[in-house]
């Protein structure tokens, strides 16, 4: 991501080579104005781009993989977010039987004093791990796990069960803990480990 936005294709700025009625450009000479190098055709330009990416050669590969130095057509769509857009959407596609997967793993060190003033301390960890549907019938883990919260929050507060107004972070249990539930239900529950220290 970051050779993208140092190369200019994260750009939401309107190209006027990107305009519907422009000629037809291809994907290194786009890269070549970005960079405001002259020559697309010759090494210079992969020189230049190795040079803007302070060297760093894996950077280099993935700018290179993903066909930004091909001669393959811009999608003419009015920005270089828009084009880089296009283009991904055609060569990130997932293979017969591939499937996204979201991990998450959170880690908490939590301090308990009991009344006595002794203190415990308790490492506690959270993770989830959601498969994507295989057979492209059903939704990917991404859409199901952002979605269905984002959802499941949107009906909680429709119907009341969140009284507060405002901006407001899921971090108390009038929030958190219906949302919890509902995901179970859809078969989307995390494993809570704990492990103590006196």
């Amino acid at each position: 991501m970051k050779a993208l936005i140092r190369l200019g294709v994260i750009s939401t700025d309107q190209h006027p080579r990107l305009q519907v009625t422009s000629a037809p450009l291809q994907w290194r000479d786009l890269m070549a104005m970005l960079v405001a190098t002259t020559d697309a055709r010759g090494t210079d330009l992969e020189s230049c781009l190795l040079e803007l990416l302070d060297g760093n050669k894996a950077q280099m590969q993935a700018v290179q993989e993903l066909g930004l130095l091909s001669i393959e057509p811009v999608a003419l769509v009015g920005t270089p977010l828009d084009a880089l857009c296009d283009k991904l959407s055609q060569e990130l596609v997932y293979g017969p039987g591939e499937r996204d997967l979201v991990v998450l793993h959170h880690r908490f060190h939590i301090t308990w004093t009991s009344s006595t003033s002794s203190k415990s301390i308790e490492q506690r960890d959270i993770s989830l791990a959601l498969y994507g549907d295989p057979h492209g019938h059903g939704h990917s883990a991404m859409s199901t796990t952002v979605g269905l919260t984002t959802a499941i929050a949107a009906r909680l507060m429709l119907r009341g069960g969140i009284r507060r107004r405002g901006v407001l972070r899921p971090f108390t249990s009038d929030i958190y803990a219906p949302i919890l539930r509902d995901l179970a239900q859809h078969n989307i529950k995390p494993v809570i480990r704990s492990k103590w220290e006196h």
